[in-house]
């Protein structure tokens, strides 16, 4: 006699809810593959954006700057922290790109860049989109809003096609705020028409539309450059902390600071163990010290008698992270 189990007739429901499951898109997930730039060919004979891996330019237009602490070794301005428009540690790992974003009398000059999504976008969803910039030290000038583009195809600037990008661009991101002393968040959300593989970012207005915010006396040729780091393209759970994702300092403010002045240290999630914290000079001396306990996220940070200059915060976590503090 065979017998018959008694959930057997709840297998096609079973199978259904499996098949319905394993057939849901992947939207918790980054999108965007080498988002902190960290993967390239290999760095024996030093690294520039054409080892990098995962990110293009659209057709006919200009190449931006990829720099990695692997270059440090080899001299000519390409490394990290210090590089031949400024100085600033990755907002994570050891790699970034310098994206010009204005330069006076160069029209469509500006840099654009894309990526090619791991898979496309599912239609009526809304993803959210992070990008991390800073304020290269050299810039002469800010651009005050950057453009974000969702397509199916690699665009092309050929034929000035580049002159459309900015009535097709679906988002807009302030970046008013962003100085040389720290990294800053910018984000939107798009909500997608379905079947989207490519996203390019950058300034897409030419140098005579673009809003600027210019420092210190005129200068012919002034530019404006960000540092940009760690993108992200995915799903918009707002206020869940990612377990997964990389501990990094989301603020670090004033920044820069006086003298004296007391400084708020807030980390991405909560430390897994007490952790030591250090604040060198540019020697590389350490000047102050103190242990992050375990479980915490924020700190205040005394600034004491230091004097006047620029300083890298140092966390002993692994891998180490760094941020630039400046006293004024």
């Amino acid at each position: 006699m065979r017998l018959i189990s008694p959930f057997s007739k709840f297998r096609p429901f079973f199978l259904a809810l499996l098949t319905a499951l394993f057939s849901l898109p992947s939207f918790t997930q980054n999108l965007v593959p080498n988002p902190g730039f960290e993967e390239h060919d290999d760095c024996t004979g030093g690294v520039d954006w054409s080892n990098l891996q995962n990110w293009q330019i659209p057709t006919c237009t200009y190449e931006p700057f990829y720099w990695n602490a692997c270059n440090n070794v080899f001299g000519g301005g390409s490394g990290i922290p210090q590089n031949f428009v400024g100085f600033q540690y990755a907002h994570g790992g050891d790699g970034y790109l310098l994206l010009a974003t204005y330069i006076h009398n160069y029209s469509y000059a500006q840099n654009k860049i894309t990526t090619h999504l791991t898979e496309p976008l599912e239609a009526g969803h809304t993803y959210c989109v992070q990008m991390w910039f800073s304020l290269a030290d050299s810039s002469e000038a800010r651009s005050n809003l950057l453009h974000g583009m969702f397509t199916t195809d690699l665009p092309s600037g050929c034929n000035q096609q580049d002159t459309l990008f900015a009535s097709q661009a679906q988002m807009t991101f302030a970046t008013d705020q962003v100085d040389t002393a720290s990294w800053h968040l910018v984000e939107g959300q798009y909500t997608a028409a379905g079947g989207e593989e490519y996203f390019t970012f950058g300034n897409f207005l030419p140098d005579s539309l673009t809003d600027v915010h210019v420092f210190g006396p005129f200068m012919p040729t002034r530019r404006s450059m960000f540092y940009t780091d760690d993108i992200y393209v995915g799903s918009c759970d707002v206020g869940i902390v990612d377990d997964s994702a990389p501990l990094h300092i989301t603020a670090l403010f004033p920044n820069p600071a006086l003298t004296g002045q007391s400084i708020q240290l807030v980390l991405s999630k909560p430390l897994t163990s007490s952790t030591q914290l250090a604040i060198l000079d540019m020697q590389g001396r350490q000047v102050s010290a103190l242990t992050m306990p375990r479980s915490s996220r924020t700190i205040s940070l005394s600034s004491g008698a230091m004097p006047p200059g620029i300083y890298s915060v140092r966390l002993n976590t692994s891998p180490v992270i760094i941020s630039k503090l400046v006293l004024q």
